[in-house]
């Protein structure tokens, strides 16, 4: 019955029926009248209570029993489709279905993580102002051989003659 399922969902909310009401916008008497079974409550309700508490509306008018709404709007056909199909599988066909799809969920996710690094590191290398006397003094931070001034003067000269 309709009031006994408004009743549970009430109830796993741990309110009474007047902050129910409140928090739904119905007034008390309305709502505690669906509750009650005096008045039943129009379509609008349903749904609204279904949005709110994530349940099916035939849930909600007893004709299953399983509470989570599957949002069924939001498949494509063909997500639809596989869908079909895979219900028409033996447990061995649905193994093997899942164990592909989640081999292909974790490639997609690595793909994804990559992509992001490599997102990360461009707007981070674009975000790097160089600093000019770090470049004027790149030649001479080798340390493969000892550098002398004479060399670091020389450097100096190359990197500010205008010919070069």
């Amino acid at each position: 019955m309709i009031k006994d399922k408004l009743k549970e969902i009430r109830e796993r909310t741990g309110m009474n029926k007047k902050e129910f009401a409140e928090y739904i916008g119905t007034k008390y008497t309305t709502y505690n009248n669906y509750e009650t079974g005096a008045r039943e409550p129009d379509s609008d309700f349903f749904i609204m209570i279904s949005k709110k508490f994530n349940v099916s509306t035939d849930f909600i008018l007893g004709l299953q029993e399983e509470k989570e709404i599957l949002h069924s709007y939001e498949l494509k056909s063909s997500e639809y489709e596989h869908i079909k199909k895979y219900r028409t599988l033996d447990p061995t066909g649905k193994s093997h279905v899942d164990t592909v799809l989640d081999w292909e969920a974790a490639r997609s996710a690595d793909i994804l993580q990559k992509d992001a690094r490599i997102t990360d590191l461009e707007t981070e290398l674009a975000n790097v102002t160089p600093d000019p006397a770090a470049l004027l003094n790149a030649a001479h931070e080798r340390t493969d051989i000892p550098v002398t001034e004479e060399m670091k003067q020389a450097d100096d000269d190359i990197m500010n003659d205008e010919n070069f």
